[in-house]
Order: C-alpha cells, then structure tokens, then sequence
C-alpha cells in the first residue's frame, strides 16, 4: 500500500483535489479487497476489487471552514479480516497563507512528533501513526528520515537504528533545523517545532 499517508492543504476557495492509493498483492495468488473511509468532504473512485490497483482519493474543500484541518482514514481490508488503515488529512486556507513550515520553512528531520527531542519517542510516534491508526505527523517531511522520499517503517528502523546500533542520523537537516534539500520530492510540513 502507498502512500502510507495522503494530505493536501489548500487556500479557502479551491475546488476538489484528488491523490492517488496504490495497492498492491506481495504475496501469491489474488487479493481482493474491500475500502471505506466515514468522511463526508472524501469520495472514494472505487469501494472494492482486485490488487493491483489503485483507489482515486477526491477531497472536496468546499464546506471546510478556513483555517481548518479534518482528518479521517481510508481502511483497505483483505481477506481473514487484515486491514490497513491510511491517515487522510485536509487543511483549508489561513494556515496555507501563512509560513507552513515553521518560521522559515525549516525543520529537523527525525523529529517526527515535533517535540524536538530527537528520541525513541519519534520511532514510537511513526510505528503509531503507520501501525495503530495513531494521529498523523503536522511535518510528514520530518518523519521521513532516510530521505527517501516515504514515511514507512524503514524511517522508523533508521530512527531507532541511530539511537540504539550506532547506524547513520538522520539525513539532512538533522541534527539542525534547515530546509528541505529536495524539495521537488517532499512530503510537505504544516508545522514544526523549528524558529
């Protein structure tokens, strides 16, 4: 399944905006699967079929008041009852005008709960968010932390792989806080804990 989050943030008066959820069959044989999401601004393309795919997410900012975020989760269900659950994120208008990343759009990668610790709780918070249907980073772009452009498990491996087994830090900017060095791949930042 990826992405394993999908967001948008948008000024106030912009029409629908759509992303894409690929899923895919790693193992053998067919996989069917069922997807459902509760949320009234969400439509889905497709509610049911057969991997490989791909589900047309289309959020409809419209009724969403300025300055406000929603959230919900697409869950994509197989068979004997296995689920993944995809974090889906809109936030409309003032927070777009204003600087989204932090004062200067800067921020720390690694940092993914944004408490600027720089600590197993950062692992803790993404296994989370990937894993429990725990809530979504403010700066998907700190959470990624192999810079490889995805927020998976491996940024999680690679968080506690430099506390714990003396593996490489996070990439740039880390351990200050900076710009993105690839912006053209980035995951985006709301908010960091960043000047």
């Amino acid at each position: 399944m990826a992405p394993t989050q999908v967001g948008w943030h948008v000024p106030v008066g912009s029409g629908p905006v759509v992303a894409q959820v690929n899923v895919a069959n790693t193992g053998s044989g067919s996989l069917e699967w069922t997807a459902s999401e509760p949320a009234a601004w969400l439509e889905l393309n497709a509610a049911a079929g057969t991997a490989p795919a791909q589900i047309l997410l289309t959020a409809d900012p419209s009724g969403i008041a300025d300055g406000a975020s929603v959230s919900t989760q697409l869950v994509v269900s197989g068979p004997d009852g296995q689920s993944i659950t995809v974090p889906v994120t809109l936030i409309v208008g003032e927070a777009f005008n204003a600087e989204p990343m932090g004062g200067l759009g800067l921020f720390r990668r690694g940092d993914c709960n944004g408490d600027s610790a720089g600590d197993i709780s950062d692992a803790i918070f993404a296994l989370g968010f990937l894993f429990a249907g725990g809530p979504a980073s403010d700066c998907p772009e700190a959470c990624d932390a192999n810079g490889d452009a995805e927020t998976d498990l491996s940024d999680a491996v690679y968080i506690l792989g430099a506390l714990f087994t003396g593996g490489p830090p996070p990439v740039a900017p880390y351990p200050e806080c900076g710009p993105d060095p690839e912006p053209a791949s980035s995951l985006g930042c709301a908010r960091s804990t960043c000047p």
